[in-house]
């Protein structure tokens, strides 16, 4: 059976997966993963796409899995193509939705402007109790190192185009 990877996206976890792999289950064995800082792990120093990829790579390894179908949704399907630039032995097909692959600061800044944990607890209070249900009381630090991660990803994306 083939071996499919589902990758989250930014403030996502892998229970957001959990209705898809049920429908996917007669048709392949499906993985996932929750990112350091998801689904309530501890939130790390910082974050950077090449850290998210070496976690993957830590799970395949962990897991005697030598290459993978991917389908990465956001942040997650950029963790996809990053690996599939660099490590491209390991995937075996790549799947991507909402993806955004070309990062610059401007960009940058205009995808970080709504990541402030003040203004989502005063604006959209459902969503930011949704996020502490998914990553609990340590949500706006996530929110927060997301958002210092897409600044610096402005200014030096992890891939490029040509990759």
């Amino acid at each position: 059976m083939q071996k499919l990877l589902l990758l989250h996206g930014a403030l996502g976890c892998s229970a957001g997966f959990d209705p898809l792999k049920i429908e996917l289950a007669s048709t392949c064995e499906c993985h996932s993963l929750d990112f350091k800082g998801h689904g309530g792990s501890e939130v790390p120093e910082s974050f950077t796409i090449e850290k998210f990829a070496g976690e993957v790579l830590a799970y395949l390894n962990a897991n005697a899995i030598e290459k993978i179908f991917i389908f990465g949704y956001s942040m997650g399907g950029y963790v996809g193509l990053y690996l599939a630039a660099y490590f491209p032995d390991r995937v075996e097909k790549l799947f991507t939705l909402a993806t955004k692959l070309r990062w610059n600061p401007e960009i940058a800044a205009k995808e970080t402007a709504f990541l402030i944990p003040k203004v989502v607890m005063e604006k959209i209070p459902k969503y930011a109790a949704a996020l502490q249900s998914l990553h609990g009381d340590q949500w706006e630090s996530l929110m927060e190192k997301t958002a210092t991660m897409l600044l610096e990803l402005g200014k030096n994306p992890a891939i490029s185009v040509e990759d």
